[in-house]
């Protein structure tokens, strides 16, 4: 399957470089996805956009996006990590809500996190909280 927005390749859904944001309920329920790709160009990830997602496993978060809606990837019992980027200024309520299977998520301490961004998170061992991304010395 294969849109200008993005194209499936066995369980993996790739989102076409240039798109800027995952529309609000885009790919919710798509529950043979295991792993999404996002360009570098996504700066919002929507509304339950990837909500219901149940075999989802793996999401790599660009630099450069900034907002996580709520219940964005709420139900992706799958997700076991999750790795916020710096840029990352927002995670709404519920964004990461019932995702049975996260047991640590990675987030920078500049990150704004709602309550109950990780409601019903059973088995969520850890969040990691980065201090600011450290700027690298040029000679």
């Amino acid at each position: 399957m294969e849109t200008e927005r993005y194209r499936i390749e066995g369980d993996v859904l790739i989102i076409t470089e240039g798109v800027d944001f995952i529309k609000d309920n885009e790919f919710k329920g798509m529950d043979k996805i295991k792993k999404v790709v996002l360009p570098s160009t996504v700066d919002s990830i929507g509304n339950s956009a990837f909500a219901g997602c149940k075999s989802l496993k793996e999401v790599n978060f660009p630099d450069g996006l900034t907002w996580i809606w709520e219940y964005a990837f709420s139900g992706c019992d799958k997700l076991k990590k999750i790795l916020i980027p710096y840029s990352v200024e927002r995670i709404c309520s519920s964004a990461f809500s019932r995702c049975k299977g996260l047991k640590e998520a990675v987030v920078p301490s500049t990150t704004w996190i709602d309550e109950y961004a990780f409601s019903d998170c059973d088995a969520l061992e850890k969040v990691i909280i980065r201090d600011v991304k450290p700027v690298s010395s040029a000679k």
